[in-house]
């Protein structure tokens, strides 16, 4: 008789899972699962009774592997320029938008919206004093970026908290330094899905109602 060495091969073997996030689209899906946590607790951000053990064992469950994220400007503020296609205010240039313009208190407290490490801080062509954070947000990465800042308070390398100051707002051509471009104070602010200019996702998918408040 002749042998074989021919193993027998499953035609239907079980499927394979990844945890590697692929598109932005799977990004902001994991973002958004871990803000959501955070939002069906939204009394906790409304100012609930700090005497409730309830809400403080809530609070207490808001670790950084599942931390929703923290506005990143320490005062009241608008939105003046939204994610996406637009004219650049100084340019004319019709381009994207790779974050928001958030207007506020000049020179106000620029805060980190989660946990990380700082990857950049200096001063970049078109944004000025820029800073960018890594964070692990329910077991994926993401990065955000601050820009247009009179004040650099951090530097590369260096692990941050969750609303710690990294520097101060700042972007008005006539009393800041460093400004890049810009017409007036403000704070740029990205999500990132990489480290880098170019990387960016829509960072209005991340901040509806799980983010905190000042």
């Amino acid at each position: 008789k002749t042998k074989t060495t021919e193993k027998w091969v499953d035609p239907n073997p079980p499927a394979q899972t990844t945890s590697t996030i692929s598109s932005n689209k799977t990004l902001n899906t994991a973002i958004n699962s871990a803000v959501s946590n955070v939002a069906t607790q939204a009394k906790i951000f409304a100012g609930a009774s700090t005497n409730n053990t309830a809400t403080q064992s809530q609070q207490a469950q808001v670790q950084t592997n599942t931390q929703s994220f923290v506005k990143p400007l320490k005062s009241q503020y608008t939105i003046t320029s939204a994610y996406g296609t637009r004219v650049h205010p100084t340019t004319g240039e019709v381009k994207k938008h790779t974050g928001i313009d958030i207007a506020g208190t000049h020179h106000a407290e620029v805060i980190s919206v989660a946990d990380g490490e700082v990857t950049y801080a200096g001063v970049q062509k078109g944004f000025g004093n820029s800073v960018e954070i890594k964070h692990i947000v329910n077991g994926e990465t993401i990065y955000s970026f601050y820009a247009h800042l009179s004040r650099i308070d951090v530097q590369k390398g260096q692990k941050v908290k969750q609303s710690q100051t990294i520097g101060l707002e700042g972007g008005d051509p006539q009393t800041d330094p460093n400004v890049g471009n810009s017409t007036g104070h403000h704070l740029h602010f990205e999500l990132r899905k990489a480290s880098g200019y170019g990387n960016d996702i829509d960072p209005t998918s991340v901040f509806g109602a799980g983010a905190k408040k000042h």
